[in-house]
Order: C-alpha cells, then structure tokens, then sequence
C-alpha cells in the first residue's frame, strides 16, 4: 500500500516526485509549482503573516487548512519548519501537536538546511526517512561529483573571482544560505563570506566597495525576464561603469523564480549557471541555452526589453 503523502514545501515536492513518489503525493503548499504532476493536486496551504501558536501556523511559513489536511489522511507530512536556536523545539512541538490533532500515526518530518553540505544531507534523510534511501543518496552524491568536477575543470577560469549575488534589487539583497557555498566551491570568492545565513540587505556603497569582478543578478521570484528589467536600474547607480564586473560584461542576469532558492534536484541547473556565469562560459554550454543573458547581450537589447 502506497504512503500517503502531504507536502507543504515547494523543494520537497519536487525532490519527491524525483524519487519517483509523485503517486503517493495526496496534497501540497499552495507554492508548489513544479513539476507539472504538483499543479494538480489540491492545496493545503495559503499565504500567512504571522503565527498564533496553532497547529496551522506551526506546521509550514504558510498558513495551512488544518481541516483540508485531516481530510486527505495523510500518514506521512514533510515541510520545512526553522528553528532560530537549532534545538528543534518547534519541530518538536508540531509533532506533539499533529499526534493530539491529526493522530499519532502520521509520522512528521522536516527538513531545513541552511548549507549545501545539509542540502546534500537533508536528501540523503528524506530519502532514508520515507524508506526509499537508493534516490537520496544517488543525487546526493551525483551533485557532489557534478559540482566538483565542474571546479575543477573550470579552476582556472573561476578562482579568486570577486563575486556579488544579488537575490534583489529594490533594495539591494546579497543571497544567503547555500548561494555562498556554491560560490566558493567555483574557486571564487563570494561577497557574502559565509553560507549558512540569511540573505543580507545592503546600500549600493557595499557593492560597489567590493568591486566584484562578477555581478549575477537573480531576484528572488523573478522570471529571466523580469530579472532583466532590474538593469535600467543598475546602470543608473554611481560608480556603476567603473565596476570591473561592468567593464569585463561580467554582470549575469538570471532567473530567480525556478533557479538557486530551492533545496531541490533542480540546483544543479542553478549550479551550472553559477559556474557559467564565474568562469565566462556562454549559454548552453553546460546550461540551457538562454538560461541567462550577460551585460553586453543586455546593452544591446536594451530598447527590447
């Protein structure tokens, strides 16, 4: 008999479906926008501001439909619940919360890495946790051998490049968490010198006293396209010229929607991007083609975007 599975994380819905247990999927976040198999399952969530303490607003950042998820008899539910302390008092207590509630045979998991390394470990644990461990090691270890051999063969293309990833523009945010990790594993030096954190909000001043050498613009949510709007802005800051990412056509803009933010499969198209973007590689190389566009290609698009 098939699990039945609820999923109130993007990431973890698509990771599951790359396990090949989309079939045990009953229900997901309303965020939950890929593969195309998710679109059609019914939606527990919706958006919140705030937490109550309620079993709605402990189990996910979303608000969720407490009687909408009883009625799909879940015996499994995988989400992503923070713990500021890292004591797992809040997974804890949701737990204690879903067997008073829901009952105490549905098993809670979540999953919450902040590092690419706890990437890495958090599919291996899924994997091990929903007893199919075979695909959670398998990507695992095939992003790690990806991503290294991609560091090495690129090294000397990539190493010391200063590097500034913005996950906005209005106003100017540096990625956190793993973006950081996957920077430094390029052989490049990140503006954010560590992973593992939140991404940071900064003045212009900070970007252009870095002097990065590469610019990837990826605004969190933002199509490819959209991303592209943010350079009419860009080139209107001071100093913006003088940049060498500016001077070299160094500044990559990229999508933010589908790439680089989630914990899933899919980071590594993300990472290829990033390796592209350091190490001057043009699109669909080890990419999609048009899977990002550099300043130049923008400069002369500039009237058709």
């Amino acid at each position: 008999m098939n699990m039945r599975i609820v999923s109130l994380e993007p990431a973890l819905t698509e990771t599951l479906c790359y396990f090949g247990l989309e079939a045990s999927l009953v229900g997901v976040s309303h965020r939950c926008d890929y593969p195309e198999a998710a679109l059609k399952l019914p939606r527990v969530t919706s958006a919140r501001s705030g937490s109550d303490g309620t079993l709605r607003s402990s189990l996910s950042e979303d608000l969720v439909d407490v009687g909408a998820l009883v009625a799909l008899r879940p015996d499994v539910i995988v989400t992503r619940i923070e713990d500021a302390l890292g004591t797992d008092t809040n997974v804890r207590r949701a737990r204690e919360m879903v067997a008073a509630q829901i009952g105490s045979e549905v098993r809670l998991y979540s999953y919450a890495p902040t590092t690419l390394e706890q990437v890495y470990a958090s599919f291996e644990q899924l994997g091990k946790d929903l007893k199919v461990p075979g695909p959670g090691h398998d990507v695992s270890q095939k992003l790690k051998a990806e991503f290294m051999n991609w560091g090495d063969n690129f090294y000397e293309r990539m190493k010391n490049k200063r590097v500034t990833f913005l996950a906005g523009v209005d106003p100017f945010v540096l990625a956190g968490y793993w973006i950081p990790d996957m920077i430094h594993l390029a052989s490049a030096t990140s503006q954010v010198r560590m992973g593992g954190e939140d991404s940071l909000v900064v003045q212009w001043k900070d970007i252009a006293d870095f002097k990065p050498d590469v610019i990837v613009v990826a605004p969190i949510g933002q199509t490819l396209k959209e991303s592209m709007k943010n350079f009419f802005k860009l080139e209107k800051m001071p100093g913006w010229e003088d940049l060498p990412a500016v001077k070299r056509g160094e500044v990559i803009f990229c999508d933010g929607r589908d790439h680089f933010y989630r914990a899933s499969p899919r980071l590594r198209e993300s990472m290829a991007i990033m390796v592209s973007a350091i190490a001057g590689l043009e699109s669909g190389y080890i990419t999609v083609r048009d899977s990002f566009h550099r300043l130049r290609w923008m400069e002369m698009q500039r009237h058709k975007i």
